[in-house]
Parts: structure tokens; C-alpha cells; sequence
């Protein structure tokens, strides 16, 4: 019975060794590592270097489902069809949609087909990051089944090339502190305990408002009559250049918005470089937009300022002339219009 056991066990590894994918020589990353261990029928140690992948908490999510599939393949191997079994319920969670290979040993393909048959009913793990109003991203956590997710991760390239990372701890919920610098397009991780993400999405964050600035200004009557630069038409009309300029850069800010979103959508037909440029030339539509309203703004409140001193010097008796009025102004912004309010007591 007992050299019957072990013929069974060697015909297991022979199988293992003869459905692993083939490596390359100079692969020296963990799992190239436990490959060579399997090929060699070095099981134990093929475990070792697995889990100590799982615990270096570096592998993307083709990276985990691989070592799960590697675990659940030495187990097999070593006569522990639980472990096997529970290695590949860990990768039918990660990757719903993986499968053994064609001539894949009828004790691994079981101890598969276990897994998955333990799954049944059971959604695959579902996430999904939306931005805050705060200008950060929060992961939500949709389904879990095997409880495999502690944390999440933003990830994005800074100005200067420089890459970085922004992580968080939880379950079902992971709110996500991104700082300013970082670009409207991020991708975001949910990681497990090591730090190995599970799940990639993408998401677009929105940016902050600034809150509103309140201009008082106090009116002066003239000692004389005033000059054409003193009135307050050529203000506004100065004013309404600038906001037209401004309103075709915003309208060119939205157009780029919008390719970009659909670049996002299709994202496995475009690169990270194309994103990135068509996000710089929108963020530089915007600025020239927002430099525009800015412009336009601050001609505006030249002009009502003037408009109101003006109208206080065409008034009957000293006394209108004289009395101070207070003009407030006030940017007025929103998800679809940029402007100004201004009012005054009379």
C-alpha cells in the first residue's frame, strides 16, 4: 500500500513538472524560482519560495493568481488535496475566469474542480473606487467572498517623473488621501495583507473648489470729472474679450475632459503616455481658461466698481456724493458654469 501511495505521489510530480509553462534561464524572480524547485520535484521548497512571495507583498494581480496556482499544484504534489483545494478556491477569487491546462493530472484537475465547485453561487472579488468630494478616491469593496482584502492602493506618476503611492488599511471601505500634485486619472489597488494587489481599477478624481474670496471696496467721490479710463465701459468691455477667451479654453478643457474619459474607458487599447498627454494639454486649456476668468473677473469688478462711483456722481445734493458704499464681489463657481457676483447697498 505504501509503495503504491508513493507511486502515486511521483506520478502527481511528474504531472506538475510536465504542465509548468516553460522559464527563462535568467527569470530570477520568485516564481521563476519555485518553477525551477518544481521541475527539480523540490516541492518543499517550491512552498517556501511561494509564500515568501505572498509575504514580500509586491505581485500585481497576475503575479497572486499565479502563486496560488503554483500552491495549489504542489500541494496536489505532496498529497494535501485540502491545501490544494483551498490554494485554488484563493485563485478562482483573484481570476474568475482561470483554467488548467489541457493534460493537466486528474488529481490537480479534481482538486480544481473542487474549488470551484465550493465557489458556486458565490460572487468572484468585486471592487470599486470612486473620488470624494474632498479630491480623494475611496475603494468600496463589493464582494469578498474568501475575505482577502486589507487595504487599498492609489498609484500615479508626479510631474517630474517620479512615481508614488498612496495606501490605505480596511475592509469594505478604504478611503484614499491623494495630495493635489497628483493627475485627475489614478489607478487604484485592493491589496491584501502582504500589500499584493488583488484587483486594479481606474478612476478619475475631481478636483477642489477653492473657497470663495469676498472683495470690499469703499467709494471715493472724484474731486474732478473723470477721464475715459475712468469710466466703466471700456472695463466691461475689456471684460467681455476675456471671458470669451476664457469660455473657448474651457470649451477646449472639456473636449480633451472628454477624449480622455473615453481613453479611460478603453483603456486596453491605449497607453499610459497617451493619457498623460492628453491630460497635460487639458489641464494647460484650463489654466489658460481659469487665468482668462480670472482676468475677466477682476475686470469686471474694475468695472462695477467704476459703474457705481459713477452713478454716485451724477446724484442731486452733497450728501449722496459723499456717503460710502460698500461693493462686494465674490467668484461664483460650479460644476457647469465659472462667473462672478457682485452687490453693493444703497
Amino acid at each position: 500500500m505504501r509503495a503504491r501511495a508513493c507511486a502515486v505521489a511521483i506520478a502527481a510530480a511528474a504531472a506538475v513538472v510536465l504542465m509548468a509553462p516553460p522559464v527563462r534561464a535568467d527569470d530570477a524572480s520568485p516564481i521563476a524560482e519555485a518553477q525551477r524547485l518544481m521541475d527539480e520535484v523540490r516541492f518543499d521548497k517550491a512552498r517556501e519560495t511561494l509564500d515568501g512571495a505572498l509575504r514580500q507583498g509586491t505581485s500585481d494581480p497576475a503575479g497572486v493568481a499565479a502563486i496560488y496556482r503554483m500552491l495549489g499544484e504542489v500541494a496536489v504534489a505532496m498529497g494535501e488535496p485540502a491545501a490544494a483545494e483551498d490554494a485554488f478556491r484563493h485563485l478562482l477569487v483573484v481570476d474568475p475566469s482561470a483554467q488548467l491546462p489541457a493534460g493537466t493530472s486528474p488529481k490537480i484537475q479534481s482538486a480544481f474542480d473542487a474549488a470551484r465547485s465550493a465557489l458556486a453561487g458565490k460572487p468572484p472579488l468585486q471592487v470599486r473606487a470612486e473620488p470624494t468630494a474632498s479630491g480623494g478616491v475611496v475603494l468600496i469593496v463589493e464582494a469578498d467572498p474568501l475575505d482577502l482584502v486589507r487595504g487599498g492602493r492609489a498609484s500615479y506618476v508626479r510631474a517630474d517623473g517620479a512615481p508614488r503611492r498612496i495606501e490605505g488599511s480596511g475592509h469594505g471601505r478604504v478611503e484614499l488621501v491623494v495630495p493635489e500634485e497628483a493627475p485627475i486619472a489614478l489607478e487604484v489597488a485592493a491589496l491584501d495583507a502582504n500589500g499584493n494587489a488583488l484587483r486594479v481599477v481606474a478612476v478619475r478624481r475631481r478636483r477642489v473648489t477653492r473657497p470663495t474670496t469676498t472683495i470690499v471696496v469703499e467709494k471715493r467721490p472724484p474731486p474732478a470729472p473723470r477721464a475715459w479710463y475712468g469710466r466703466w465701459y471700456p472695463w466691461a468691455g475689456a471684460a467681455v474679450l476675456a471671458g470669451g477667451a476664457a469660455g473657448f479654453f474651457a470649451v477646449q478643457a472639456q473636449r480633451d475632459q472628454d477624449a480622455l474619459d473615453a481613453l479611460i474607458a478603453d483603456s486596453g487599447g491605449h497607453s499610459y503616455a497617451e493619457a498623460a498627454a492628453l491630460e497635460r494639454r487639458g489641464q494647460r486649456n484650463a489654466l489658460i481658461a481659469n487665468v482668462g476668468a480670472g482676468v475677466a473677473a477682476g475686470l469686471v469688478v474694475i468695472a462695477g466698481v467704476l459703474l457705481v462711483t459713477d452713478s454716485s456722481d451724477s446724484s442731486s445734493g452733497p450728501e449722496p456724493a459723499a456717503r460710502a458704499r460698500a461693493v462686494v464681489i465674490a467668484p461664483d463657481a460650479g460644476p457647469d458654469h465659472l462667473g462672478v457676483v457682485a452687490w453693493t447697498r444703497f
